[in-house]
């Protein structure tokens, strides 16, 4: 999924537990546990517009 919005606004994925946006920062955190418990993963990146961009991929299990 990607976005036409600000983006991350940093250079490196957000921290747990911090966030820019006035959330918690757990969400992502939450969602990356998730894949992983799965055998997947979560990536973090730019979109070609310049937003973000999140990549969640879950495992067979």
């Amino acid at each position: 999924m990607s976005d036409d919005g600000p983006g991350f606004g940093i250079a490196a994925p957000p921290e747990r537990g911090r966030s820019g946006a006035g959330s918690t920062g757990l969400g992502l955190d939450i969602a990356r546990r998730t894949a992983e418990s799965s055998g997947g993963s979560l990536s973090l990146g730019g979109s070609a517009t310049g937003g973000a961009s999140v990549t969640l991929l879950l495992g067979g299990a």
